[in-house]
């Protein structure tokens, strides 16, 4: 199940509420058009369930995670419509930020970039990162330099992203997930319902 999130893909660079260069701001219905579509464990057996839906506060990402099955995550991924334009906008800046707010269970989550063909449908690696997700509505950022570089679930390379590599990426995301973006097995992570609402994303 998924969403899809329809906006006039921008001329110039838009900008965020700060100054840097947004990506979507899903509470004003602002910055480059999206496809929002969530992947679950179930695409190897696991029984995590979730939706994406649009609220006047943004997207509302939400559902049960479970490990039963041999999964443990669920996720979201926002897959811009004009990808040069995209491109362009992560090449603009050092690091993603992000507006969120955790109101039910786990806030042990992963900022996610994916490369074409990853998510379990080619060979594409995920550029990820660990966060808190507050239980108030807050700005977190990370820089690229952070950002592992993860293919299913397991480190593959070292922290950091290159200029070139942007190129590559194909959307941007969040997952809830046993395993941290280390590929170690999360101390904070817990199983049960959970929902996330991300106001906006940017690049700074």
């Amino acid at each position: 199940a998924g969403g899809c999130f329809v906006g006039k893909a921008p001329a110039t660079t838009p900008r965020g509420r700060t100054g840097s260069a947004l990506l979507r701001d899903f509470a004003r219905g602002q910055g480059l058009a999206v496809n929002g579509g969530v992947v679950n464990d179930t695409v190897m057996g696991g029984r995590s369930q979730s939706r994406l839906s649009v609220t006047s506060a943004g997207a509302l990402f939400e559902g049960e995670v479970t490990r039963h099955g041999g999964g443990g995550f669920a996720s979201v991924r926002f897959e811009p419509r004009d990808s040069q334009a995209f491109a362009r906008l992560l090449r603009s800046g050092t690091g993603i930020a992000f507006t969120v707010r955790c109101s039910r269970g786990c806030s042990a989550w992963k900022i996610q970039l994916t490369e074409r063909g990853g998510m379990f449908s080619g060979s594409g690696t995920q550029w990820q990162a660990d966060f808190t997700a507050p239980s108030q509505e807050s700005k977190l950022k990370v820089p690229f330099a952070s950002l592992r570089p993860s293919w299913r679930g397991q480190p593959s390379g070292s922290p950091g992203i290159s200029a070139d590599g942007l190129d590559s990426i194909a959307s941007f995301g969040f997952m809830l997930s046993f395993l941290t973006s280390n590929g170690s097995e999360s101390r904070a992570f817990q199983e049960g319902p959970f929902a996330l609402t991300i106001s906006s994303v940017e690049v700074y």
